[in-house]
């Protein structure tokens, strides 16, 4: 992962190992490898909130190293901080990808551009993305036209 602080984004060129991702290094965790294909390389944005959070944590080789600078041990992370905080915060145990649904939703639930969203995601289209997440489109049960209503009234307002 290389952060670029000067145009605001996060390139993901390589991927660390994990049970999961194994498969691709012959089942060895904790491998830095090659992302699977060349599409699941991309850019994404690094929001304000997240680069204050990365411009404050030291440079070194991982975003975020295990207490000796090298790669995190995902298992040893769950186990000992993620399910733990959680448990204080009274949610219910859930997996580290639930996150990326989160995301997903927060940003819909909000109005952001799904195609944007998509693009976060790593997705090619958003036809994933509405599948998966269309129930929280702001507004996607209204077929009154409000929303274009609004929109063609500001336009006008703005015309010479």
């Amino acid at each position: 992962m290389l952060l670029d602080f000067s145009e605001n984004v996060i390139r993901e060129l390589t991927v660390l190992a994990t049970p999961i991702t194994g498969k691709f290094t012959g089942g060895k965790s904790g491998v830095e490898t090659d992302l699977k294909t060349m599409a699941s390389a991309r850019e994404v944005d690094m929001l304000p909130t997240v680069e204050e959070v990365l411009q404050s944590q030291p440079r070194d080789e991982y975003v975020f190293p295990n207490a000796d600078g090298g790669p995190l041990d995902l298992t040893n992370m769950r186990v000992r901080i993620w399910f733990p905080t959680l448990e204080r915060a009274g949610l219910k145990p859930r997996n580290l990808y639930q996150t990326r649904h989160t995301f997903a939703s927060l940003m819909l639930q909000s109005g952001e551009d799904p195609a944007w969203i998509a693009r976060m995601m790593g997705h090619t289209t958003t036809k994933m993305l509405f599948e998966r997440y269309g129930r929280f489109i702001q507004y996607r049960t209204r077929q009154d036209g409000a929303a274009y209503l609004e929109a063609s009234r500001r336009a006008r307002e703005n015309c010479p």
